[in-house]
């Protein structure tokens, strides 16, 4: 199965997802699609916001998006680290209906996702500022909601194995 972590930044995919990448789970492809994205298409770029800063938002998001449709042909476990906008309602509903994939949302309140995105500094849409991101944050829930596995901050914690989150896409 492809598992597929979703959620706004700073909503903890990434520390998830190494969490799970070193519980040395054997024959798991992990995959982070912001680092593809960079590795794949920017060379010269020391970060990730840096590239999408020089290659602007809708270079990126095709690329990812490009990427994404890549990884869905994938056959095995996967466990893949989605950047916070790389699914629209259209990819969500495809996923949603896909028997090998499960979307995982890391359901976590806007003010947490700002104060972690605030103090890193290494967002480019920090940039445009805390009222410029909420009203981000609140257009892509819907999206979000189309996740077959919700985790809220304290089941997120609690996820230390992919085994958990097959048992919760099997319920």
């Amino acid at each position: 199965m492809i598992f597929l972590l979703s959620g706004f930044m700073g909503s903890g995919k990434t520390t998830l997802f190494e969490r799970l990448k070193n519980s040395l789970t054997p024959g798991v492809g992990f995959r982070d699609t912001d680092q593809e994205v960079l590795a794949l298409h920017g060379a010269g770029f020391s970060d990730l916001g840096s590239y999408i800063e020089s290659s602007g938002f809708s270079v990126f998001r095709a690329q990812e998006r490009a990427l994404l449709e890549q990884i869905l042909l994938a056959e095995g476990d996967q466990l893949v680290s989605l950047g916070g906008g790389a699914l629209d309602l259209e990819m969500a509903e495809k996923i949603a209906g896909l028997e090998n994939c499960c979307a995982v949302w890391l359901d976590v309140p806007f003010e947490v996702c700002w104060q972690r995105v605030k103090e890193a500094g290494q967002r480019p849409l920090v940039k445009k500022g805390k009222e410029f991101l909420e009203q981000l944050y609140s257009e892509r829930l819907p999206t979000y909601q189309k996740s077959r596995i919700r985790l809220h901050s304290d089941q997120i914690e609690a996820i230390t194995e992919l085994s958990q989150l097959k048992a919760l896409a099997a319920k």
